[in-house]
């Protein structure tokens, strides 16, 4: 018999009832954000993956009706698969990492033990005013996409294995200002239950837009500035354990080696690797309090003349379902860097969530530290906010705003930025398997120099339902 952890358990609720909300897994970076570091693949942040998967942007639905979301991996492609281009941090994303197992190994909710096997395709249009987001050498360019997705599960009475395999085929109107592409992304995964716990093993590959994921992680782009689409590959490593001392008490560690590396010409990006290792004591408190006390280290260890960056952090955080419709989540402590930088300071984050019939509320505040690509820690402050609207029992729409502050860090040559977006997200089950989306954004950056703008609009058409 497969065991829920209450960690596993919890991050199944939170896709469940606030992943429309709020885009974001990493495939480690991968969001799949792979997270050495904080790339969203699906984006790595040293030592805060957000693991494989986090991103195919496509879904399935559960055995229980309910959609399920598998790896984004079309973030940052500029088709539509979310409510937002920006904002890959996040609370929910730090203090949760219990998905860094593999959290698309679920291909149908309550699967009885066995084989499953999925085949998804994904076809999209989009129009990017300004990919660059640079005023000087403003450019658009459309943006014609093609994902096939493999996704492999066997769950056993103890062991489980999954692998997620996604190739993202782009080509592009205007290759003087994005180059066509051929991105692949992979996540593969083993979990053995026990009966207090749980530990796993995983591994993820992707490559990605180095621009693309820079401006949405960083906020600006460091590269080289002659319109060269660079490609970042991202290689992670990890194991997680998770232990239930009482029917209230757990732990859950994980542990994780990445290497991220560029190509293309970009000057200024910074081949680097990251060893991280975090863990989180969580108490029920009650039915509706849940406390945790998360402790982490990371190392980003650049392949240049740099020195290596240490980051210690610790945070204590409470979730609390105030009512039926109402939830709470916070959390709050110091962190300190040494090394090639130096700063001690704090991280802290507030999310509320409201549901209340067929519409739902979120608003996040949240201050955290991520690793950008020049091997340095970035400090950002995110706000969001957002609303869902369930038209009926086929149509979703999602509408968004998402403000972030990049600080200045004049030790790894990070400068200041600001980057804010509004973003609708229209979603519809057309019949059968097929389903259509449709998202419109806008994006503004205001940095040292100048202040930047554009917009995206695609559609896309989603197969998902080949089993074989």
């Amino acid at each position: 018999m497969r065991i829920k952890t209450p960690s596993l358990i919890k991050h199944l609720n939170y896709n469940k009832s606030t992943l429309c909300f709020i885009t974001g897994f990493t495939f480690s970076l991968m969001s799949f954000q792979l997270s050495a570091g904080e790339t969203t693949v699906g984006d790595t942040t040293a030592g805060e993956t957000t693991p494989a998967g986090t991103g195919a942007g496509t879904q399935s639905k559960g055995g229980n009706g309910s959609t399920k979301k598998g790896s984004d991996f079309l973030k940052g492609s500029g088709m539509p698969t979310g409510p937002g281009y920006i904002n890959n941090g996040g609370i929910i994303k730090d203090t949760d990492f219990s998905r860094e197992t593999g959290a698309s190994r679920q291909i149908e909710g309550g699967l009885p033990p066995g084989f499953s096997n999925k085949i998804i395709f994904t076809t999209g249009v989009a129009h990017d005013s300004n990919p660059a987001l640079d005023d000087t050498n403003k450019k658009s360019t459309w943006i014609y996409s093609f994902i096939p997705q493999v996704l492999l599960n066997y769950i056993g009475e103890v062991n489980s294995l999954y692998l997620d395999a996604a190739l993202l085929i782009q080509r592009h109107s205007n290759e003087e200002i994005l180059t066509d592409r051929e991105d692949p992304r992979l996540a593969i995964g083993w979990d053995r239950t026990y009966e207090s716990g749980l530990f796993g093993l995983y591994a993820n590959y992707f490559e990605a837009s180095s621009r693309g994921e820079e401006i949405r992680a960083g906020g600006v782009f460091t590269g080289n500035g002659n319109g060269d689409d660079n490609t970042q590959r991202v290689k992670a490593y990890g194991a997680k354990w998770e232990h239930s001392f009482a029917p209230r008490l757990s732990l859950l560690t994980n542990g994780e080696y990445s290497e991220r590396v560029f190509s293309g010409g970009g000057a200024n990006l910074i081949d680097f690797s990251t060893v991280g290792v975090r863990s989180k004591l969580n108490y029920e408190y009650t039915e509706r309090l849940d406390t945790y006390l998360q402790a982490g280290f990371v190392q980003v260890r650049p392949d240049q003349t740099f020195r290596d960056t240490d980051l210690a952090r610790l945070a204590f955080g409470a979730d609390y379902q105030v009512s039926e419709a109402l939830r709470v989540s916070s959390r709050a402590g110091p962190y300190h860097l040494s090394g090639r930088q130096s700063d001690s300071g704090w991280e802290a984050g507030i999310q509320v969530r409201y549901d209340v019939g067929r519409m739902g509320f979120v608003a996040e505040a949240n201050r955290e530290l991520g690793v950008s690509s020049v091997a340095a820690f970035q400090k950002a402050d995110t706000y969001r906010l957002g609303w869902l609207f369930d038209i009926s029992e086929r149509d979703k729409l999602n509408v968004n705003y998402t403000l972030v502050k990049f600080k200045e860090d004049s030790q790894a040559n990070l400068e200041e930025s600001d980057t804010q977006e509004i973003s609708a997200f229209y979603d519809r089950i057309i019949g059968g398997n097929w389903r259509g989306q449709a998202n419109v954004s806008f994006r503004e950056q205001d940095r040292t120099g100048g202040r930047n703008d554009g917009n995206i609009v695609g559609v896309a058409l989603i197969y998902d339902g080949l089993s074989f």
